[in-house]
């Protein structure tokens, strides 16, 4: 048996990502948060983390921007966005796609929690 999957979310929203992380963790993952840009990158520098669900409004930044930062130190970590706004569905998915964001998961809430799941272990099987 292998390791569990880490998961980390980064989403502003502190009581919407503390429950998507304790859905992971009744799913047999390590879950970890973060709210902020600062923490976002002090966090990824610290930890290798198998997979990123990520907000792209968050109160400090984008999360196009804060996914550039994170490819800087970890190039190698696949980050999948979420969002609860339509328009940046058409806006920033393009871009996301084009910086190599996602290639065609994102989620867009609210979504049930299988869903999520699903998800990260498409992502992470090999685990």
């Amino acid at each position: 048996m292998g390791t569990k999957p880490k998961i980390f979310i980064v989403d502003d929203d502190v009581d919407f990502a503390t429950a998507i992380c304790t859905v992971f963790e009744d799913n047999g993952f390590i879950a970890d948060t973060a709210h902020n840009l600062n923490t976002t990158l002090s966090k990824v520098r610290d930890n290798e983390y198998d997979l990123i669900f990520m907000d792209m409004n968050l109160s400090d930044t984008n999360g196009l921007e804060v996914f550039k930062k994170i490819k800087e130190i970890r190039h190698d970590v696949k980050v999948i966005i979420m969002t609860g706004d339509p328009y940046t569905v058409s806006k920033l998915y393009r871009e996301s796609v084009t910086e190599g964001m996602i290639d065609d998961d994102y989620l867009r809430k609210p979504f049930p929690p299988d869903e999520i799941i699903d998800i990260a272990k498409k992502y992470t099987s090999n685990k």
